[in-house]
């Protein structure tokens, strides 16, 4: 106990002369000057109403007499109601861009929500920021569908979930469709008609196909749909045994409420293998993150980079954008980013994009995957 006590007090005192160093060798930190652009086109959007269980389509084209409109960007807040989604799409017929509404909604009620985008075209080469406020209605379905899209769980803890089926006379019947069983099993996870349960073997997310069976105004009905199965795990911490650092621990992350939606380009593509969340680091990476921060700045929270499930040093040399939690974003607000490396020297990354929402960073040029989002009012 005292030799471990020893050993952390050294560590964070090694971190700590490393940041007093750092705080008078840190270049190229320029001070963000306007954390929100201003909106070039704001306008409201009342789509045709939805109805719960039924698939829904919208589709919206932002300046018709513009070519080759790309849309860059996408940022969502509000009211967005679940199983419903604003995506960008692609007519390549006509090489352009358009925002879609799409999904099957499960819960009726008005809804009201926002998104914010850049847009870039022949006509405007330096591009506009447009804002849409859209106010949705979702009427309440007669005919049966199924009320649950999506399970969560976390590797080697106890899972049971039951499936929801809505506008049925009474009890139903379910089952799976072909592969879905065996999808399940690999997981650990085993179905009985309508519940999941088990204790998940491990990580990941994948989708199985389900059926309800029953009465509906006296005739035999049926509805099929697709449910999303996601198992997170409590922290990624295992990676860094070989590291040998007790100051690595940091309290795990509740894949729930704690993920972080972060784009990371590099070499010309996005990356599909990253994933990461808002993470209380070890007391050393704490201090050091502090002692390094700007004046006049506060630290937000932090949070780790983690790919294919790894969180370690190699080279992280893409363009980072995080999509910043609606709790933290306040107009007139300046944000940047700080990343910590392998020898616990920490970077500092201004906001590099004119978004409502995000920060963007450039190459990050980062062997480590600490990170943290600092502010200014």
């Amino acid at each position: 106990m005292l030799k471990s006590m020893k050993k952390q007090r050294a560590g964070l005192l090694a971190l700590l002369a490393a940041a007093v160093f750092l705080m008078s060798e840190v270049v190229g930190f320029v001070n963000p000057q306007e954390a929100l652009a201003a909106i070039d086109v704001e306008k409201n959007v009342n789509p045709k109403d939805g109805t719960v269980g039924k698939k829904y389509w919208a589709g919206y084209i932002m300046g018709e007499e513009f070519t080759n409109v790309h849309i860059s960007d996408l940022n969502k807040k509000g009211d967005l109601p679940e199983g419903l989604d604003v995506t960008v799409e692609n007519d390549k017929n006509k090489k352009r861009d358009y925002l879609v509404l799409s999904g099957t909604p499960v819960k009726e009620g008005e809804y009201k929500f926002s998104t914010t985008c850049h847009m870039v075209s022949d006509q405007t080469p330096n591009g506009r920021n447009i804002r849409m406020n859209w106010t949705l209605k979702v009427n309440p379905s007669q005919d049966p569908y199924i009320a649950t899209k999506s399970i969560k769980g976390t590797v080697s803890e106890n899972l049971s979930a039951k499936l929801e089926a809505k506008n049925f006379d009474g009890d139903v019947t379910w089952s799976l469709t072909e592969g879905s069983s065996e999808k399940l099993k690999e997981y650990g996870l085993a179905f009985d008609n309508g519940t999941i349960s088990g204790t998940p073997a491990k990580e990941g997310t994948f989708d199985i196909g389900v059926m309800a069976k029953g009465k509906k105004n006296g005739e035999d009905a049926a509805k099929d749909g697709t449910v999303t199965i996601k198992i997170g795990t409590k922290s990624d911490d295992k990676d860094h045994d070989d590291h040998d650092d007790d100051d690595d621990d940091h309290d795990p992350v509740n894949w729930s409420t704690d993920s972080l939606t972060v784009r990371y380009f590099v070499d010309g593509h996005y990356a599909t293998n990253l994933k990461s969340g808002k993470i209380q680091q070890g007391d050393a990476a704490k201090a050091v993150f502090t002692a390094s921060k700007p004046a006049g700045w506060t630290e937000a929270f932090s949070f780790n980079l983690s790919f294919d499930d790894k969180t370690d040093y190699t080279l992280k040399n893409g363009i980072l954008t995080l999509y910043i939690p609606s709790d933290y974003i306040k107009a007139g607000r300046q944000y940047a980013l700080m990343g910590m490396d392998q020898g616990g020297q920490v970077h500092i990354y201004s906001d590099t994009d004119a978004v409502p929402g995000t920060v963007t960073t450039a190459p990050l040029n980062l062997q480590g995957y600490a990170m943290e989002l600092i502010y200014k009012d």
